[in-house]
């Protein structure tokens, strides 16, 4: 379920600077790109810390299907927000 692909990285390094020159239609081209994929932990945590409302939305919803001992055991587990961890 959670793993890091190149394309996640890229992501992440795009949305980092979208974020720091406040390039907002690069970002929104970023969550509209990750709302075409699979919904991952890795995807759920990038929601929270760019706050990508709608991937957010999409990961919670995917995730609470799962067991919580699925998601546990999942590196960066700790990482979600408490706020998230009750949606789920």
């Amino acid at each position: 379920m959670c793993y890091k692909s190149a394309e996640d990285t890229d992501m992440r390094s795009l949305l980092e600077l979208a974020r720091e020159y406040q390039i907002h239609k690069l970002t929104a081209r970023c969550e509209e790109r990750l709302l075409q994929r699979q919904s991952t932990l890795e995807h759920l945590l990038l929601a929270q810390e760019f706050s990508l409302k709608k991937l957010l939305e999409k990961c919670l919803n995917t995730l609470s299907r799962l067991q919580l001992q699925e998601i546990k055991i999942q590196p960066h587990f700790e990482d979600i927000d408490a706020d998230n961890m009750v949606m789920m």
